[in-house]
């Protein structure tokens, strides 16, 4: 089947939350991964946590190109030369929605939000400065239909210049060295709706660790976890940004929030030794 005539039958039941914060330099770039993924999610949610910088015209821009744009793809027919017009974006298209705060809430109730927004079987959440490989939700979905309710990958650091800093390998999934140890489930995942609503969402008392507060809680619970070798994710590092999420407090307050999140897997460990 042609690429711009997918069938409604080829999504993922997935919804994706793209968290963007002063980051209008980079949404296109996120918003794009996602739009040309092998098997697309259904929905993507935009939540703007009141930016100062142009993020709204931004996406509006984007999405009135999604019609608009072309690439032209040059091919031989009949022994002659042909160049073509095509729309640059496949239809039908994994539906957008947009949410903008009117007041800054900061990461964890704009992550909320998102959520709260979501209405598919499955949701991740990428921040709008990081991208993903166009297998992304083919491979962590595929894997997470067998049963599983978080799936996660290995990914890739890189700078502003698309370079690749590290390759962060991952180990499979172990209570012990996954979350009592430290964090080792990473930013690449999808996670069950169901099991998402039934941990209780994110906690506004982790500004900064929010995953690894939630994630525990959902691996406390009984949730099902697996572990794929594949390298699906862009995260990007900003080495002269230094404020927001990435200035110095925020970093020791990272600090801080992972290692109660630590001491409370230790202690779970403690009491379930079997985990």
């Amino acid at each position: 089947m042609s690429p711009n005539n997918r069938g409604s039958d080829e999504y993922a039941d997935v919804t994706v939350v793209v968290p963007t914060y002063n980051q209008s330099r980079y949404l296109s770039t996120c918003l794009d991964s996602l739009m040309h993924q092998s098997l697309p999610p259904q929905e993507i949610v935009v939540v703007n946590d009141a930016s100062p910088d142009d993020t709204t015209s931004v996406f509006q821009e984007y999405v009135t190109g999604l019609d608009e744009t072309r690439a032209i793809v040059t091919h031989l027919r009949e022994g002659e030369i042909l160049r073509e017009s095509l729309p640059r974006y496949p239809r039908p298209r994994p539906e957008i929605r947009y949410i903008e705060n009117k007041v800054n809430l900061g990461a964890t109730r704009s992550y909320r939000l998102g959520y709260e927004a979501a209405s598919r079987r499955f949701v991740t959440h990428i921040p709008s400065d990081d991208y993903v490989m166009p297998r992304y939700i083919e491979k962590l979905y595929c894997a997470a239909k067998e049963g599983y309710d978080f799936v996660y990958s290995n990914f890739l650091l890189v700078d502003d210049a698309h370079r690749i800093l590290l390759e962060y390998r991952l180990p499979e999934f172990d209570f012990r060295t996954s979350l009592a140890d430290w964090y080792r489930l990473g930013c690449s995942y999808l996670l069950s709706s169901a099991r998402y609503r039934e941990a209780g969402g994110f906690d506004d008392n982790y500004r900064v660790a929010n995953d690894y507060d939630l994630f525990l809680r959902v691996a406390m619970q009984g949730g099902r976890f697996k572990h794929i070798e594949d390298f699906l994710y862009y995260k990007r590092t900003h080495d002269n940004r230094k404020e927001g999420q990435w200035s110095p407090e925020s970093e020791n307050l990272m600090f801080r929030e992972s290692a109660l999140c630590a001491e409370r897997a230790r202690d779970f460990l403690s009491k379930n030794p079997r985990v």
